[in-house]
């Protein structure tokens, strides 16, 4: 690939067993903002039980892979700073070319809203504009 693209999501380098502690929090967001879009409970609950086995497989599968394209990631717009190099979660090492943090806008739940995509798609589309082989 000539670009790779990442929105809001922490680099995982070491396996880990999530606790009941860090999903209720990881659940209660995502379930406000489920239930908030689609009205719908069963919706939410059935989205949130997928949710559980994608971080269970994240917690099973650590990201220590490096690849050539440059790799740049789309913070929320408060949380730009914790994926410096050398933190826990950063990009940074996996890219043999460059590794870029870009602040994005909206909370990570809100970066698809209206109001804050509109903001996250021209980043994406300049990144991509601005790829080797020009593909956007």
């Amino acid at each position: 690939v000539s670009q790779v693209v990442i929105m809001d999501s922490h680099r995982i380098s070491e396996s880990f067993r999530p606790t009941e502690e860090h999903l209720a929090g990881f659940e209660r967001e995502l379930g406000e903002h489920l239930r908030r879009h689609t009205g719908s409970a069963t919706v939410a609950e059935e989205t949130l039980e997928q949710a559980r086995d994608y971080i269970a497989f994240c917690g099973r599968t650590p990201n220590t892979g490096v690849v050539a394209a440059p790799v740049c990631v789309i913070s929320d717009e408060t949380k730009a700073d914790l994926y410096a190099a050398g933190l826990d979660g950063s990009w940074h090492g996996s890219s043999t070319t460059r590794t870029a943090v870009l602040r994005g806008s909206g909370a990570h739940a809100d970066m698809l809203d209206p109001g804050h995509l509109e903001h996250n798609a021209r980043l994406v589309r300049a990144l991509l504009a601005d790829s080797p082989d020009g593909s956007a």
